[in-house]
């Protein structure tokens, strides 16, 4: 009856104690050692109730505060994020990257630290990155993937670039911040709208 591209539940540990399960008048999650697992999966196991006792049609819309809440705050990092990228700051940028951060685009990889590098020396001026249409967003625990089209102009080198791209970006949560770890590019067809 259970089907989880409904419900982002996460599987519990299993362990000694208490049978593993879910208390379907709560909607927890048990495990063999810790009891109750967390408020946000009970939240989230609540709202999937409605799919998995069959009272909910596909396309129904089942709102999930938290995750609201955690969709709001992705779609402000990236248009803040945006806004650095647009400052010509590397330092602010770098802020919302991971150290670790990684392009990648149709000419292969490229380590977020070289275009934090050409901002810096000012060889690379991003001057105009809007969003187009609405960001998608998923989130798995402490990722999350943001999905947009993107037009943006930068110069390189003295040239000025055009670009109107569909990007995702991957983020993960350290320590209750957002970083990006991955910004995948590729160029969008005229025609394409969302």
């Amino acid at each position: 009856m259970h089907d989880s591209a409904f419900c982002r539940v996460p599987r519990p540990r299993f362990g000694v104690g208490a049978p593993a399960g879910v208390d379907l008048f709560s909607g927890r999650w048990r495990d063999g050692r810790t009891g109750v697992r967390s408020r946000q999966l009970e939240h989230t196991f609540c709202s999937c109730l409605p799919w998995i006792m069959g009272s909910a049609h596909e396309g129904d819309a089942v709102s999930d505060p938290i995750q609201d809440d955690v969709e709001a705050e992705l779609i402000a990092f990236a248009r803040v994020w945006a806004e650095a990228i647009v400052s010509n700051d590397a330092e602010r940028i770098a802020e919302f990257a991971d150290d670790d951060w990684v392009m990648v685009s149709e000419s292969g990889t490229e380590s977020g630290r070289r275009f934090l590098s050409l901002v810096a020396s000012g060889e690379l001026t991003p001057s105009a990155m809007d969003t187009v249409g609405e960001i998608r967003v998923r989130v798995h625990g402490d990722t999350a993937i943001l999905t947009s089209r993107v037009t943006n102009t930068a110069h390189f080198a003295g040239e000025q670039f055009d670009a109107d791209e569909w990007t995702t970006d991957v983020l993960v949560r350290r320590d209750g911040k957002w970083r990006c770890v991955l910004t995948h590019t590729t160029p969008a067809r005229s025609d394409t709208s969302e």
